[in-house]
């Protein structure tokens, strides 16, 4: 457990146990993360406007 601990310090320094279920992450993971985050809703707009377009770009007969 000590070893862990030392490890994550080592990577993480001040960040270190937030506690309270935080995630300690490093400036660039938490870039990461919200650009993951990102491309996500990015994604589901997406798909939401090709629905859109295909109900309608139908030709009623």
């Amino acid at each position: 457990m000590i070893r862990r601990w030392v490890r994550q310090f080592k990577k993480y320094e001040d960040n270190s146990f937030q506690g309270n279920g935080n995630i300690a992450e490093t400036e660039d993971e938490k870039h990461i993360r919200i650009l993951e985050q990102e491309i996500k809703r990015v994604k589901m707009e997406y798909d939401i406007l090709k629905k859109a377009v295909g109900i309608f770009s139908t030709t009623d007969s």
